[in-house]
């Protein structure tokens, strides 16, 4: 991989961990601070929505209070008369207030006078059977004792009553005289079911998505079950995120015995929490358009003031190369690390130069010793093969007693001769082609030759030299071979002379055989 590739290999791994990095810790811190900006929004505006279902209740009760606390009503509830019946209990009062229920009960518990009514299709109802079970004397809507200090509560008492019918807003008040003085002839009792109507005015005047679900209904939705779970083992407060666009807070009302009653939630869009993602967004796009314009820059500067000059240098190294010019140098700019190399490079190539030079030198005055040694061995053989040949020539002569018979003796000694002088012509001539090996003169003959005569000869040359180590020497031709060749016999004498001469050497008792066999007929 070259410098470049792996220059923008690190600097783009660099960047992409960086934004992972800070990715992370920006959903980490950032959005951690931005999910609790959220949630405090979520308690502010569920506190609100109680506060708004509070001040509902306290409207009501503040409402049967005055009524409670009015002669007319004092003397009502003893006199059941029409006056008081026909102006203050008809079903315009009903729709005034937004009741359901209006019951005036006696000390005895009794129900002097009491409708129910239906707003929705504006007609009296039966009073509620479910209703009266919480209307015993000692209950806590008709007991207004003070328990601490064992007197009379005149301001009564308000809440929320679980029916089967509904969860109903009830207050109840003692009935006493304008004074606020009695005693008391009983209690009035207001009632207005918290249905979705009543729940939707209190989302009207909030502006909150509100939802009341009974704690014990039959049936709760999923995320109200999930709330219920948590608000009845921990705090009275629980919010749920429901999605990416709405998050939910729950809240746990307690009835008028303070038991769980109903969950209140409140829904609201997330946009501090969309707001949150998009500032996030917006730093990692810009840090990413930043990191590019670094990266951009930084490899534009490594480009010109590294990778370009490193380039340079490794082209000038190459062409150096290729021409096998030692004499060219690098050129040098600058003064830092690459300029240093570049000083060290041309160091070396003068080096080099040197150092071929030298070699040039000793190879020519090699060249010229083995031009030398050529001659003086060309000159030395030349003059020892002549008289060498007179000597065996001389010798065969007398052995074929062309100067007179010789005895056995005179025949052995003039073998002796003969061998000897075969075997120094035969070094003479290995001396010689090794020098002109050497001197890169030998040439290669192809003419015709018979196999047969240059076995001959070797056998003619070699068998003496076994015979002295008291080896048998033998010479095999197949019948298959071809009497004639072609190649170059003299050479081919010397290597098969050179092959016996290294077998006698290394070989103590046995023979010595020299076979020549076809191996390739097609070649």
């Amino acid at each position: 991989m070259s410098l470049r590739k792996k220059t923008l290999v690190i600097i783009g791994t660099t960047l992409v961990s960086l934004i992972i990095a800070l990715y992370l810790f920006s959903q980490l811190i950032f959005l951690n601070s931005f999910n609790q900006v959220e949630e405090n929004t979520v308690r502010r505006n569920t506190t609100r929505a109680l506060n708004a279902l509070n001040d509902e209740i306290s409207a009501i009760h503040g409402t049967d209070r005055e009524w409670a606390h009015w002669t007319d009503s004092y003397n009502f509830i003893e006199d059941l008369n029409d006056n008081y019946r026909e102006g203050n209990t008809h079903d315009g009062i009903f729709y005034t207030y937004s009741l359901n229920v209006m019951l005036y009960i006696n000390t005895k518990g009794e129900i002097v006078f009491g409708r129910a009514f239906d707003l929705a299709a504006g007609q009296e109802v039966p009073i509620p059977n479910s209703l009266m079970n919480h209307l015993q004397t000692d209950s806590i809507l008709l007991n207004h004792s003070d328990k601490e200090i064992g007197e009379l509560n005149i301001d009564g008492i308000s809440g929320i009553l679980m029916l089967p019918e509904g969860p109903m807003i009830v207050a109840s008040t003692p009935i006493l005289t304008n004074e606020k003085t009695g005693p008391t002839r009983g209690s009035l009792v207001w009632g207005r079911y918290l249905n979705d109507q009543e729940i939707q005015e209190l989302a009207d005047k909030t502006r909150l998505s509100l939802a009341v679900q009974p704690i014990e209904a039959a049936y709760l939705s999923p995320d109200f079950v999930e709330a219920k779970s948590n608000l009845l083992t921990g705090p009275a407060e629980y919010i749920r995120s429901q999605n990416d666009e709405l998050i939910a807070g729950y809240e746990l009302l307690q009835d008028i015995y303070g038991n769980p009653a109903l969950i209140l939630r409140i829904e609201l869009p997330r946009e501090i929490y969309a707001q949150g993602q998009a500032s996030i967004s917006y730093f990692i796009i810009s840090l990413l358009i930043a990191g590019l314009i670094f990266a951009g820059a930084t490899l534009i500067l490594l480009e010109r003031i590294v990778l370009s000059r490193l380039e340079q240098l490794n082209a000038s190294v190459g062409n150096i190369g290729i021409s096998t010019d030692l004499s060219k140098r690098i050129e040098i700019t600058g003064t830092d690390e690459i300029s240093s190399l570049a000083t060290a490079i041309n160091i070396m190539l003068e080096a080099l130069s040197q150092a071929h030079h030298k070699l040039e030198q000793a190879r020519d005055q090699a060249i010229e010793a083995l031009q030398v040694k050529a001659q003086i061995l060309a000159n030395v053989s030349h003059d020892a093969r002549t008289p060498l040949s007179i000597i065996m020539l001389r010798s065969e002569m007398l052995q074929r007693g062309i100067h007179g018979s010789l005895t056995e003796h005179q025949n052995k000694q003039l073998d002796t001769i003969l061998i000897s002088a075969r075997q120094l012509l035969f070094f003479i001539n290995n001396l010689l082609d090794q020098s002109q090996l050497d001197a890169g003169k030998v040439i290669l003959e192809k003419v015709p030759f018979s196999i047969s005569d240059l076995l001959a000869e070797v056998e003619l040359s070699m068998s003496p030299l076994a015979s002295r180590k008291g080896l048998q020497f033998v010479a095999q031709i197949d019948q298959d071979l071809p009497q004639t060749l072609l190649g170059d016999p003299n050479r081919l004498n010397q290597v098969v002379s050179n092959l016996v001469v290294n077998a006698i050497k290394f070989t103590d008792i046995g023979s010595i055989k020299v076979r020549a066999r076809l191996v390739d007929k097609e070649h």
